[in-house]
């Protein structure tokens, strides 16, 4: 009763105020109050109300219930979430620390081949270095040698010839003498006509040996008048000599040829001459051909030094 009693007066009090809107306010909420409501409506409408906010607090916590437990689902998988995550984080850095520490140590095996290769090459450096010096002093050396070698062949051939000269010029002279000394003995009249003499006997001896066997074998008997003028055996007169004397001829050395055409280069008999001794013919010809022989080694060591001198320049100038 007082709370009506205020919103009478306070209605009163806007009324008195010219305050209409207030005062119909004031009645209007006066007429929401249970005291201007029966009784029985009001308990009616009280539980209708009451069941409609059940209902409504029994669905809301319903769809509140159904969103905790969607919550709960999307947490568990954001948990199942987080932890594969976290095991595919642990597996990675796990990778991570073995690429580091591989990465680590091949960088320490770099830099450990970086310094052996520099020390390899520091040593390659000083063996080539080695080997340049050790070729640059070789090359002198052969140089040397080389000059030595070719030095100390021109003294040896310069030694050899003055020593042939020598000795050729001794012998010349020695040998020249005995052996003008044999030609002007086998020269003289009377040793001609013993050498005549005694080649005519052989010749009848033989001719009178062919004539004996001829008889034996009852052969015809040769005809001795055809053999009585000049017959030509392919023999000079001087053909029978003595044998020591041959010998002797044989074993003249080859500058004997050199001397004889030296002494008698305008007084030598042919070779059809009677004076002159088929062994000295002989003698002449061995002569030439060991003058000949002699020729050609001396050019084939003139060739072969020639050759090695010019092997040693290529040598130098390739080096």
């Amino acid at each position: 009763m007082s709370s009506i009693n205020d919103s009478d007066c306070l209605q009163a009090y806007f009324e008195q105020q010219n305050d209409t809107e207030a005062a119909s306010i004031v009645a209007a909420v006066m007429a929401l109050l249970p005291s201007h409501i029966h009784t029985d409506e009001t308990e009616a409408e009280l539980e209708a109300e009451t069941e409609d906010i059940d209902t409504q607090e029994d669905a809301e916590q319903d769809q509140l219930m159904e969103y905790i437990d969607e919550l709960n689902l999307h947490v568990a998988a954001l948990e199942t979430d987080l932890l594969t995550k976290e095991s595919e984080i642990a597996a990675l850095k796990e990778v991570a620390s073995k690429w580091r520490s591989r990465a680590l140590e091949i960088e320490s095996n770099y830099h450990q081949l970086d310094i052996q290769s520099r020390r390899k090459l520091k040593s390659m450096q000083k063996r080539h270095e080695q080997s340049l010096e050790e070729k640059d002093n070789m090359i002198v050396y052969l140089k040397n040698k080389v000059d030595y070698l070719i030095a100390t062949q021109q003294q040896y051939q310069d030694s050899v010839e003055s020593e042939i000269y020598d000795g050729e010029s001794d012998t010349d002279e020695q040998e020249w003498s005995s052996l003008t000394d044999n030609y002007q003995k086998e020269l003289q009249p009377g040793a001609i006509l013993d050498s005549i003499q005694d080649t005519m006997r052989a010749i009848e001896q033989e001719l009178n040996f062919h004539a004996l066997q001829s008889t034996a074998y009852n052969e015809p008997q040769p005809n001795l008048q055809d053999h009585t003028g000049p017959v030509d055996f392919g023999l000079s007169s001087s053909t029978i000599v003595d044998c020591s004397m041959t010998e002797k001829a044989n074993k003249k050395k080859s500058f004997m040829h050199r001397m004889i055409k030296r002494g008698f280069s305008n007084n030598v008999p042919a070779a059809n001459d009677v004076l002159v001794p088929e062994t000295l013919l002989k003698k002449n010809k061995a002569d030439a051909k060991a003058a000949e022989a002699a020729a050609a080694k001396k050019a084939e060591l003139r060739k072969a030094s020639t050759e090695q001198t010019m092997k040693i320049r290529v040598i130098e100038e390739n080096s």
